[in-house]
């Protein structure tokens, strides 16, 4: 049995995380969420996303013991004059081994970003734009924007896989 602590409360990363790992290591997985501090902003921009998923998987390795610790952390980076969100994750193993990946990025409207802008986390204003309570605790924007093709869980469980692949591949050296 595979135990791995999430830097989260959210049920949805938690769930996320339980079937990245599941898909990872074929099932025999037990995935715990662990109510951390991000130590970034509620809404991080830049490498505050980094910094932050990095803080939630540090923060749960000092709570319990486990074979993975997790931090996800969702957030908005600016690339070639656009304005995108994206998580970032950090993966630590119990020998301390880090690797960090990063969900697919996909470009926010110009209503979101001047939300945002006032001082709303992004989830604040998806809620206030579609008129809908918990939208980050559901589909999130990506949800939204994409009409349902991809969901939050959906974009989190690519970034988890994407952070499990030097574990996946021990005969490379990454650490």
């Amino acid at each position: 049995m595979i135990k791995v602590l999430v830097g989260t409360s959210n049920r949805l990363k938690v769930e996320a995380t339980k079937e990245a790992f599941s898909k990872a290591f074929l099932g025999d997985v037990e995935v715990k969420g662990c109510k951390v501090d991000s130590g970034v902003s509620a809404q991080p921009f830049g490498d505050d996303v980094f910094r932050g998923a990095i803080n939630r998987a540090k923060a749960c390795s000092m709570k319990e013991k486990a074979d993975f610790y997790v931090g996800i952390e969702g957030g908005i980076i600016e690339r070639l004059g656009k304005v995108m969100t994206f998580a970032a994750v950090c993966i630590i193993d119990s020998k301390g081994r880090t690797s960090i990946g990063t969900s697919g990025h996909f470009p926010l409207p110009k209503e979101v970003i001047e939300l945002v802008k006032e001082g709303k986390e992004l989830g604040e204003a998806m809620d206030l734009l579609i008129g809908k309570k918990g939208i980050k605790y559901n589909e999130g924007a990506i949800g939204v924007f994409s009409k349902g093709l991809i969901d939050r869980k959906a974009l989190y469980v690519h970034a988890l896989l994407l952070s499990l692949i030097p574990f996946l591949s021990p005969e490379f050296e990454w650490f």
